[in-house]
């Protein structure tokens, strides 16, 4: 099993990524046998014609799989996949079980095909394994030391779904002490909720102000299991992932102590990739509730975690989790786990 892509073209994220943990990739027009050939999506906009060449090409090898790679977000919208196949790998006659989507810093539970249109899912932990998520470990060290705590919560997100703006009144309304970089589209004005007093998006960006705060209320990108948007009528079923973004690894590989509002289960699947969560010092039940209801005690919760701020067991808690966050023989082992041995089966059973 060979990986492929064409040096032709931008070179897609998760070729990177595979090179950083020494898997080997090659130029399509290497091509000697059972393999898959990585297209980034964004090349089906930057470059379609020259893209095409390539699939048409190499369609007529039945050995050759392809993998639609959504760096670096995941995009797991179905009528979206399908524009993709449609208009770039049908027309060729490609076999849709010759095709993997690849969700990226997404966990599709339960969903490893769209019965439906015929298409594989699999999972590529790409902020996970990337290290890209702010300075080395030498220099937040050194943030961390220099910067002054003026608050006890943050919540930094930028506008956007209703769940954000939802948790941030909860938090007013609740006088939490909060830093937060949402603007509530200018529509919210609250004494309590300190804004800083720079761009939004660097704000949400900077680990300065990640370390003005003790304990980080952290929002997912995703919360509700199913979407419905009037104004844009697209199948937005995101099949209740589980979306863990640069947000949830900032503040593990930081140090920062947090409570998540995400999808159900995120906890749980943080324990079950290696680390630690807080359960040994609040109550983390909140992980297998309901979607408002999870929001209303992860939040609660926050106040709870404050308790034990600065001390041995916390302290001890955040440093295990910043060592394996760091550990690159950990993260090729989950590589392996998540990507490369998932993708042994696909293609076994593929060919035949």
């Amino acid at each position: 099993m060979k990986f492929y892509y064409s040096k032709k073209l931008k070179e897609p994220h998760m070729v990177k990524m595979l090179n950083k943990f020494n898997i080997s990739t090659y130029d399509i027009s290497e091509y000697d046998g059972a393999g898959y050939f990585i297209i980034n999506t964004a090349q089906f906009l930057i470059n379609p014609a020259e893209l095409g060449f390539y699939i048409e090409k190499y369609s007529v090898y039945e050995n050759l799989f392809f993998i639609i790679n959504d760096a670096n977000e995941a995009l797991p919208f179905k009528n979206r996949l399908l524009y993709w196949i449609e208009n770039h790998l049908d027309i060729f006659n490609i076999s849709r079980n010759r095709i993997l989507y690849s969700y990226n810093n997404a966990i599709n539970i339960g969903i490893k095909k769209y019965n439906d249109i015929g298409i594989n899912t699999i999972y590529f932990p790409s902020f996970f394994l990337e290290n890209s998520i702010g300075p080395s470990a030498d220099i937040i060290n050194s943030i961390e030391k220099s910067t002054k705590k003026t608050h006890d919560f943050s919540l930094f997100v930028r506008n956007g779904k209703p769940h954000k703006k939802k948790a941030l009144l909860y938090t007013a309304e609740n006088q939490y002490e909060c830093l937060s970089t949402y603007q509530l589209n200018k529509d919210f004005e609250c004494n309590i909720i300190s804004k800083l007093d720079e761009d939004e998006y660097g704000a949400h960006l900077s680990p300065t102000n990640y370390f003005k705060s003790k304990v980080d209320i952290l929002i997912e990108s995703e919360y509700n299991s199913y979407v419905v948007d009037a104004d844009n009528p697209i199948d937005n079923n995101i099949d209740a992932m589980l979306h863990l973004s640069e947000k949830i690894w900032r503040v593990i590989s930081w140090g920062i102590p947090f409570v998540v509002i995400g999808q159900k289960h995120t906890l749980k699947h943080l324990n079950e990739i290696g680390f630690k969560t807080f359960n040994s010092l609040i109550d983390e039940s909140y992980d297998s509730m309901d979607d408002d209801t999870r929001m209303y005690e992860s939040i609660k919760q926050a106040k709870e975690l404050l308790k034990f701020y600065n001390t041995p067991e916390l302290n001890s808690i955040l440093e295990y989790n910043k060592m394996l966050y760091l550990n690159n023989d950990f993260k090729k082992q989950k590589l392996e786990e998540f990507f490369i041995n998932p993708l042994k089966h696909y293609i076994k059973d593929l060919e035949y």
